[in-house]
């Protein structure tokens, strides 16, 4: 049994932080990543929880292999709960320092901050006045011939005192503007070793380019990388399969009762070519892991899915390791639940999400943007089972409309997860 973190060994998943006493409580992890501190390499992990290793803990901490450490209480809000996106290890001269960007946190730490703070092992701190207003979906650590920078998208106009559109890079004292940016949102951003930098998102601009909600940034320009484009990109890493390092993604592909499968694709240096493999739900997350029979490189993919390309139960798989597709063991039953279809769809104002339940169960019914933010939670309470109508009046926390555009509905019964994409007109 595991809370919120788990370890990968081989072809099994093992707890971290002493099962259910010490995982992750009271909210979900959304992001994690690796980050060298004074004591050695350790995991960091974000989210929405407030409880860790039985500590109350504030939206982020770190693993050391042995106990959780809180961060000196992490991030606070005076308004609505710190939504904390992204990750990243960084050293802008004096050591690594961890980053954690995102929205509607204005405090770490006891410090004020704007959307972004920084640890450097002791404290927390401001970070060049961070991002008065928006938010910031992805952070990545690039090297784009000018030196290596901390870069960070989302939806922003100003970092700092400086003017940006979407995207900006921090040098270590104060931020940058990249190429006038882009004129829409961005939602992930990868680095490529050597390379140029891509990012993914709703934009048809960058840097005066045209470019259909992908493009890169060589150190100089931005260029179009949105040939072979299919719909929204929504996760973006950097793998190397064997014929060098590129950029990897994942999309969405919408059956027709409404639910989602996964497909990959990869950037070849002049479009994007898919993979021909299906995964059963929606890719939540793309990474980097180690093949346990030939030691190499292999892309990780979790999700929503009940099952791999190989037809095997997972919410894993490794992707171009030993076997072309493996499953990774998790525990697990038949689905208790599962969204049956969102009608009207595409809507121009209220959805109405119907579930079909095979025994009573504890449920939680959310909705995300294309990001993955949390935009409004829409049941969490115990259904009989049977069959239930959820409405959603497309609105998000603060009972604002929400913009139109591509969201995604999330059905979490008894640990087993399921998607469904819903589009709204205005």
């Amino acid at each position: 049994t595991v809370d919120g973190v788990a370890g990968l060994e081989g072809d099994r998943g093992l707890g971290v932080g002493g099962g259910v006493s010490g995982g992750i409580q009271g909210g979900t992890l959304e992001v994690a990543t690796a980050h060298s501190s004074a004591g050695g390499q350790v995991l960091a992990v974000a989210g929405s929880f407030t409880d860790v290793g039985g500590s109350a803990g504030g939206h982020v901490a770190i693993w050391d292999g042995t106990a959780w450490d809180p961060l000196g209480g992490g991030l606070a809000s005076s308004g609505f709960p710190p939504i904390p996106n992204a990750l990243a290890s960084f050293d802008p001269g004096g050591g690594a320092r961890l980053y954690v960007a995102g929205d509607r946190f204005d405090s770490a730490g006891g410090v004020a901050v704007n959307r972004i703070a920084a640890w450097d092992g002791a404290n927390w701190s401001d970070v060049g006045g961070g991002f008065p207003s928006g938010y910031v979906s992805d952070l990545a650590v690039h090297d784009d011939g000018t030196g290596t920078r901390l870069y960070a998208v989302g939806s922003f106009a100003l970092a700092g005192g400086t003017a940006v559109s979407n995207v900006a890079r921090w040098n270590g004292s104060t931020w940058e503007d990249v190429g006038g940016g882009t004129n829409g949102y961005v939602g992930q951003v990868a680095s490529v070793d050597g390379g140029p930098l891509y990012v993914t998102g709703s934009f048809t601009m960058a840097g005066g380019v045209a470019a259909n909600g992908v493009a890169r940034w060589t150190g100089s320009q931005w260029q179009d990388a949105s040939t072979g484009f299919e719909g929204s990109f929504p996760l973006l890493t950097t793998f190397d399969d064997g014929t060098g390092a590129a950029p990897w993604a994942s999309f969405p592909e919408t059956l027709p009762d409404g639910r989602l499968r996964g497909r990959l694709a990869r950037w070849t240096g002049a479009a994007w070519t898919t993979t021909g493999d299906y995964f059963g739900g929606f890719i939540r997350g793309l990474g980097i892991g180690r093949d346990p029979v030939s030691g190499a490189e292999c892309l990780l993919v979790g999700g929503d899915f009940l099952t791999g390309p190989d037809g095997a139960t997972a919410r894993i798989a490794r992707w171009q390791c030993s076997a072309a597709v493996a499953a990774v063991s998790l525990p697990g039953g038949p689905a208790p639940g599962r969204i049956r279809f969102v009608s009207p769809n595409p809507t121009p104002e209220l959805a109405e999400v119907h579930l079909a339940l095979d025994r009573a169960a504890d449920v939680r019914l959310t909705v995300h943007d294309v990001r993955g933010a949390l935009v409004r939670r829409l049941a969490e309470r115990r259904f009989d089972a049977g069959e239930h109508v959820v409405e959603w009046g497309t609105r998000d926390f603060a009972e604002q409309p929400v913009a139109a555009g591509v969201y995604f509905v999330r059905l979490e019964v008894a640990g087993e997860v399921e998607s469904a994409r819903v589009v709204i007109t205005r």
